[in-house]
Parts: C-alpha cells; sequence; structure tokens
C-alpha cells in the first residue's frame, strides 16, 4: 500500500527501517501532506545517512532519524526517539 492509502485508512505513524539516504518523496513527505501530524522514525545503520537526515528534519517535532540495525529490532524498538515517536499500541 503507498502511504497516502494508508493515511486514509487513519494510519498517523510510521517506522522506516533501512531508509537510507533522504531524497524527495519521503515517507514524511507523503504522510504529511494528508496528515500533518503523521509521525516518521527513520532507522538506518549509516551514520552519513542518519546525520543527514536528522539536518534536513530538523524543525519536524513529528519526524525522527535514529540510527539502528534491523538485524537487532530489541535495540531499535527500546530507542529513545522511536519510542517517543510510534506508539505499538495503535496503527
Amino acid at each position: 500500500m503507498h502511504g497516502p492509502v494508508l493515511v486514509a485508512r487513519g494510519i498517523r505513524q510510521f517506522l522506516d527501517l533501512g531508509s537510507g539516504l533522504p531524497t524527495v518523496g519521503n515517507v514524511h513527505e507523503i504522510a504529511q501532506q494528508d496528515a500533518p501530524d503523521a509521525r516518521v522514525a527513520y532507522v538506518d545503520l549509516d551514520p552519513v545517512a542518519v546525520a543527514l537526515s536528522r539536518r534536513l528534519l530538523r524543525g519536524n517535532d513529528h519526524v525522527r532519524a535514529v540510527r539502528g540495525d534491523l538485524r537487532h529490532p530489541e535495540l531499535v524498538l527500546a530507542d529513545p526517539d522511536v519510542h517517543r515517536l510510534i506508539d505499538f499500541t495503535h496503527p
């Protein structure tokens, strides 16, 4: 499913694992077009991708980039920024 479809169905939070270097049409850009309160946690292992994402995301309190490895989901889910943004009791 695409972002607009998910937002239309009430999804307001997204966890993007392996997000990579930011380009155009990122998850938060698409989701926040229709739902400005949509929350996105970007996770990547590459410190350069995370640093660039953090710089580009400054000023958007509903989005964070964190360094994490999808091979260690328990650490990703325990990250304070992920935990603050994503409520795993909701879709």
